[in-house]
C-alpha cells in the first residue's frame, strides 16, 4: 500500500468526499471486541515486503489446506519465507494457546484482477501443512448460486486493523466486529460509478470497514448458519455516510475457487 502524505491543513479544508482517493480496506469502524472462537474461520495473514516492513490482511479458512483473501494484499511481490498464516488468532499482542500459523505454500491470484476499482480482488493461499480443525478452528461455508442480499439481511464484518481514519486498533489488538446494513448495487453505483456486478457494498455512517487487514470476511445469517458474502476490498475514507465498504462478490467466484482448488488438490 502507498505512503500516505499528510497535506497543509488549508488543502484538507477544501478537500471533498468525492474527490477522496480509493484505498484498500478492512478492519472496523463502530464495532466491538469478538468472543474468542466466535469467528472460527478468521484467519491474519502477515505479509513480508522486506526485510524492514511487514503488511497485514485478514482471510477466511476454506478447508484444511486454503484461505480465501483479496488479491491486492498479495500482488506486490513479497517474501514467502517470512510471510505467514494465523489461525485461531484472538488478541494479535499474546498469540493465544489454540493459535496456529503457517507458511505459505501458493498464491492463487484471478487472472483478471489489475487494481481494486476494476473488479475480481480475490486470492487464494495455500498453506504449507493441513489444518487441524478445532473449536477455534472451522472453515467458512461460501454462499452458493446467486446470493439474496437485502436491507433486512444481518451481516457481520471483523477484522484487527484500523478503528476509524487514521486510528489504529488499541492494545491487546483484540479481534473487532460489526454489523453492517447492505447496500443495493443500484444505490451505491452513485458513490462508486465504477462498481461491477462481482462487487457489492456494505456498511453506513460510523459503520464500516477500514484500511488494515483487506480481504476479511464479510458473513451473513442464512438460517442459523453464517455464510461468507463478501471479502473487503476498498472504499473512500472509513465510515463515511455516503460510501460504504466495497466488497468482492463471493457468488460470483465459486467457478475459480473450487476449479483451482480442485487443480492443486484433486483429493476435493
Amino acid at each position: 500500500m502507498a505512503a500516505l502524505v499528510l497535506l497543509p491543513l488549508v488543502l484538507l479544508t477544501i478537500t471533498t468526499e468525492a474527490s477522496m482517493p480509493l484505498s484498500s480496506k478492512s478492519s472496523i469502524v463502530g464495532g466491538h471486541d469478538a468472543k474468542d472462537g466466535q469467528w472460527p474461520w478468521m484467519a491474519s495473514l502477515k505479509i513480508s515486503l522486506n526485510k524492514t516492513h511487514d503488511s497485514s490482511c485478514g482471510g477466511s479458512l476454506l478447508n484444511d489446506q486454503w484461505v480465501l483473501t483479496a488479491a491486492h494484499c498479495l500482488k506486490r511481490r513479497f517474501d514467502k519465507p517470512r510471510s505467514s498464516v494465523a489461525l485461531g488468532a484472538y488478541r494479535l499482542s499474546k498469540k493465544s494457546a489454540h493459535e496456529k500459523r503457517y507458511k505459505i505454500k501458493k498464491v492463487i491470484l484471478h487472472p483478471k484482477y489489475k487494481d481494486v476499482s476494476s473488479g475480481h480482488d480475490i486470492a487464494l493461499v495455500q498453506l504449507n501443512e493441513k489444518v487441524k480443525m478445532s473449536k477455534f478452528i472451522k472453515p467458512v461455508q461460501l454462499a452458493a448460486g446467486k446470493d439474496k442480499l437485502g436491507k433486512r439481511s444481518r451481516c457481520v464484518v471483523t477484522g484487527w486493523g484500523r478503528v476509524n481514519e487514521g486510528v489504529q486498533l488499541k492494545f491487546p489488538k483484540t479481534l473487532q466486529q460489526v454489523r453492517v446494513p447492505i447496500v443495493p448495487n443500484k444505490s451505491c453505483k452513485g458513490s462508486y460509478p465504477e462498481l461491477l456486478p462481482q462487487m457489492l457494498c456494505a456498511g453506513s455512517r460510523g459503520k464500516d470497514s477500514c484500511q488494515g487487514d483487506s480481504g476479511g470476511p464479510l458473513v451473513c445469517k442464512s438460517g442459523k448458519k453464517w455464510i461468507q458474502t463478501g471479502i473487503v476490498s476498498y472504499g473512500k475514507g472509513c465510515g463515511r455516510a455516503r460510501f460504504p465498504g466495497v466488497f468482492t462478490r463471493v457468488s460470483s467466484y465459486r467457478d475459480f475457487i473450487k476449479e483451482n482448488i480442485r487443480l492443486f488438490t484433486p483429493e476435493y
